[in-house]
């Protein structure tokens, strides 16, 4: 079974401001995507690793690192879909969001666990504060801490199973934030793997203290 990671690489960074692509922001002598993208593209357990992007630059760093690299799309799910249409239906693949590049090892070795089993996954931590349900800037109710989590990425699946999941979701014109939640619509059982708080995606200005 071949393995494939797909990096997306596509989005416009407007919670960090105008102007700035986090994606190309300084860390540890190199740019975030550029490590992001030598935690797959090192990894010789990926027969590939796909960088899904329309930005020039991050195209040539990816190609640099022997990445196959598509063009990004308007939604994340776009994005996605651009990066599976290159696979085979009987192929495994990793999806990552380009703006966390603090994944583990150890993580990465608990992720292929599950790719050998052929099983759907996405990383996760629970939540440790109160949880609210908010209505019009007011408490609707609260929610059992214990029965949600904060998702991350990598999340992973057989390539079959998610091109079904996202036709279904784009002949329902339906929007999804995260690969999960598109295996969701067509029943796909996901499993949980307890990710790290350590794994976190640089999204707002607040981020750049972790770039250092």
């Amino acid at each position: 079974m071949a393995i494939y990671a797909i990096i997306v690489a596509a989005g416009k960074s407007r919670r960090m401001g105008e102007g700035i692509n986090k994606l190309l922001l300084p860390l540890r002598g190199k740019t975030v995507i550029e490590n992001t993208m030598d935690l797959f593209s090192l990894d010789p357990r990926f027969t590939a690793t796909i960088v899904v992007t329309s930005d020039s630059h991050i195209e040539s760093l990816a190609r640099q690192r022997g990445c196959l690299v598509v063009p990004g799309g308007k939604q994340r799910q776009d994005s996605v879909i651009s990066g599976l249409n290159i696979l085979k239906d009987e192929d495994y693949v990793f999806i990552h969001d380009g703006a966390r590049p603090f994944l583990t090892a150890e993580l990465l070795d608990a992720c292929f666990a599950m790719a050998r089993e052929k099983k759907s996954f996405i990383l996760a931590t629970p939540i440790n504060d109160t949880l609210k349900a908010v209505e019009n800037g007011k408490v609707k109710r609260t929610l059992p801490r214990e029965d949600h989590v904060l998702v991350q990425t990598p999340q992973g699946s057989c390539v079959a199973k998610l091109k079904k999941a996202y036709n279904t979701v784009k002949e329902l014109g339906a929007i999804v934030s995260d690969d999960a939640s598109a295996l969701e619509f067509i029943g796909e059982k996901v499993y949980v793997i307890e990710g790290s708080e350590a794994n976190r995606k640089i999204t707002s200005p607040q981020d750049m203290r972790y770039l250092k």
